[in-house]
């Protein structure tokens, strides 16, 4: 499963404007100094695309991405991205397959969630001493 992720820094930028593998946007194609993020595609291998835009393109990208409506996996409702949060628990895994939680705001502080919380926090104090997990729910 290939990851997706924004890089804003400058140094991230540099590289890619850099880069003749690298895709631009039309504004950035026109003028260089208007990059302002890349989005990055990744596979287990290594980068796989890499597309440098511009601070308009960026927001219309995110904006577009935030609408789409994926579904709560507590309450099994379709919901905008963007009314979501990812739940990954303590010893979370990507690479052994492991997939965050897709889960709704509503229900992220259901009792249900906050069970499910304390439960891990139960976990990892018991298999890696109390009071260690620094954090923010």
């Amino acid at each position: 499963m290939n990851s997706l992720s924004t890089k804003r820094d400058s140094r991230s930028i540099k590289a890619c404007l850099a880069d003749n593998r690298s895709d631009f946007c039309e504004h950035v194609e026109e003028s260089k100094e208007t990059a302002y993020a890349v989005f990055c595609e990744d596979d287990s291998f290594g980068p796989v695309g890499r597309r440098v835009v511009c601070k308009d393109c960026h927001d219309r990208a995110i904006g577009a991405d935030n609408c789409s409506l994926v579904r709560c996996q507590d309450c099994c409702k379709d919901v905008t991205k963007s009314d979501t949060r990812e739940w990954r628990w303590y010893d979370f895994y990507a690479a052994q397959g492991d997939e965050p939680r897709v889960i709704c705001n509503e229900c992220w502080k259901a009792p249900k969630h906050v069970a499910r919380m304390d439960d891990d926090d139960d976990s990892y104090d018991e298999e890696m001493g109390r009071n260690k997990r620094v954090g923010v729910r």
